[in-house]
């Protein structure tokens, strides 16, 4: 996208599209390794400083060539960075992550006004593997339509028709009851699959939710509330039939969304 925009002379579109799109991204990357207690890796940060000097290059050539010849000691020509493959799990889970992160921060405050003014203790993070009957109904209706189209994403209008006309929604349908909510979330789905393929529609998600909220647990747990460490714990809604805390809290964690409960200190 940078390059094509270079070409057609869009600059401040190709700057914004790399060099601010890469900034971002680092930023991310500084804000997780300094909650979570990691130095940043050498290798990495070297990398970034090379593919950003090469993406600013057309518009600053003398700064590009300042950082690639003086700052990185690289001798050989600059050249352009050729494309990867893009590993969708990996791009869905860092996505999951980021949202996660978010959520987490936006329940904490309707959480905190439940506990009336006491101190948060600790709190319980939701995590669901498997999606409801009628959720399933819905991913299964959109991968139909995406096969019936020859493997390609559909129109939105065409999803969301095929879900209106879909008997199980219908008013003596087996999840009639969920009719408008089966439109809603059709139309959050197809903007992801938009956005990561038709993997969107997938009943399971391609990589362990869990394992990824183990891994940035004390990430997440500086998240929440902005300069302390609030000691959470990671629910697996699969591996418990029991889970601790209410359930109309648990009972809204679905795959991609966890949910959350914070409980004060015993009186």
């Amino acid at each position: 996208e940078t390059r094509s925009c270079y070409e057609a002379m869009r600059w401040r579109d190709g700057i914004q599209a790399g060099a601010f799109g890469l900034q971002l991204a680092r930023d991310a990357y500084r804000d997780w390794c300094a909650r979570s207690d990691v130095p940043m890796h050498a290798g990495l940060l070297k990398d970034y400083c090379a593919a950003a000097a090469i993406l600013l290059a057309p518009v600053c050539p003398h700064f590009g060539h300042h950082v690639w010849r003086d700052v990185l000691g690289e001798t050989k020509p600059m050249a352009w960075p050729a494309p990867g493959v893009v590993d969708k799990a990996l791009q869905r889970s860092y996505g999951f992550l980021r949202g996660t992160a978010r959520s987490l921060r936006l329940d904490a405050a309707k959480e905190l006004k439940a506990l009336k003014g006491k101190a948060p203790a600790g709190g319980y993070v939701y995590v669901a593997g498997t999606y409801p009957p009628w959720r399933k109904a819905v991913l299964a209706r959109a991968r139909a339509c995406c096969a019936a189209n020859g493997g390609q994403l559909v129109e939105k209008k065409a999803l969301l028709g095929a879900l209106k006309g879909d008997p199980a929604f219908g008013k003596e349908g087996e999840f009639a009851k969920q009719a408008k909510l089966a439109m809603q979330f059709g139309s959050f789905q197809y903007d992801y699959a938009a956005e990561v393929g038709l993997g969107a529609f997938d009943d399971v998600l391609p990589f362990s939710q869990v394992d990824v909220l183990n891994e940035s647990k004390l990430y997440f747990s500086k998240c929440i509330f902005s300069g302390s460490v609030l000691d959470i714990t990671i629910v697996d809604l699969d591996a418990t039939d029991s889970p601790p805390g209410p359930e109309k809290k648990y009972a809204q964690a679905s795959p991609g969304k966890v949910t959350m409960h914070l409980f004060a200190a015993a009186a």
